[in-house]
């Protein structure tokens, strides 16, 4: 099957009062690339995370999420912030002294200044994190699922549109075939008229006909035909395969392109370049797809 690079999967779901997220996105990159983004409680799980991501996916920019947020109907949990206590403490002292007044600063003055407590959002003791990890785990395969699904569908349309294509390709270099037998004959016939003239008969027509017949060679495109259709073959295989397959494929494409560059640059007919101007074009939104393939 084949599988393009862009994906995207998420899983939700509850470890006593917390609410836990795993997002999975891929992007098409040459090779594999990892982003973790998670709260510090989470980083000693980053590394397993990443490992079952790397299980099914071969190639891509990955970027994942791990989220952890306490529940709405949880009240969340207090600690004393006593570094924001003192600081508060010693700038009412400042401000009393500034003011030359000699009320007492009492605990009622901390409280409303709301610098006392603060939730705990991204501290979990090792209870918790060995309790959360299955969690965690159980939410990347089912996020990594909808992933996979997800550079399935895309990769199944890739390869219907890159099949058609090819189907273009080998219209095009059909077209081309004849036009080369036909371009073949009419240089020759040309050299050949060409050269008797400039020669006046001085020349041995027998070395005149050999002289000929390697210049028309030269410009005889039959060859990079026959290499462009086998390298059609080998494209029809390749993308049948099994596994990743872009970078296969993207050779193939380069191939595909120089022989038609080749084409191009020795054409005698107008017919013969704008069929190569077709292929061409054809290959280039081609190239734009396979871009995207695993």
């Amino acid at each position: 099957m084949t599988r393009s690079m862009t994906g995207f999967g998420i899983a939700v779901g509850d470890y006593q009062s917390r609410t836990v997220k795993v997002e999975i996105k891929t992007l098409n990159s040459r090779f594999r690339e990892f982003t973790v983004h998670s709260p510090h409680s989470l980083f000693v799980l980053e590394e397993e995370v990443k490992r079952k991501v790397a299980m099914a996916v071969n190639r891509g920019r990955i970027e994942i999420w791990l989220q952890l947020e306490e529940s709405v109907n949880s009240p969340g949990r207090l600690i004393l912030n006593k570094v924001k206590a003192q600081r508060a403490f010693d700038l009412l002292a400042e401000m009393r002294d500034a003011l030359f007044m000699n009320d007492p600063i009492t605990l009622e003055h901390l409280i409303s200044l709301n610098v006392l407590t603060e939730e705990e959002q991204d501290s979990l003791e090792d209870e918790e994190l060995a309790g959360i990890k299955p969690v965690i785990l159980e939410l990347t395969e089912r996020a990594l699922q909808e992933v996979i699904n997800f550079r399935l569908k895309e990769g199944a349309e890739l390869a219907r549109d890159l099949r058609h294509r090819l189907g273009l390709l080998q219209a095009g270099i059909e077209a081309v075939a004849p036009l080369a037998v036909k371009a073949n004959g009419a240089l020759f016939a040309k050299l050949s008229s060409r050269l008797a003239e400039l020669l006046q008969n001085q020349l041995d027509p027998v070395k005149l006909a050999q002289d000929v017949a390697s210049l028309t060679e030269r410009m005889d495109i039959t060859e990079e035909i026959t290499r462009f259709s086998g390298h059609i073959e080998a494209f029809k295989r390749a993308l049948a395969e099994t596994g990743p397959k872009g970078r296969s494929l993207d050779f193939i494409l380069q191939e595909l392109n120089r022989e038609v560059n080749t084409m191009g640059s020795k054409a005698q007919l107008a017919e013969i370049s704008a069929e190569v101007l077709k292929i061409k074009s054809e290959l280039e939104k081609m190239r734009e797809q396979v871009q995207n393939i695993e």
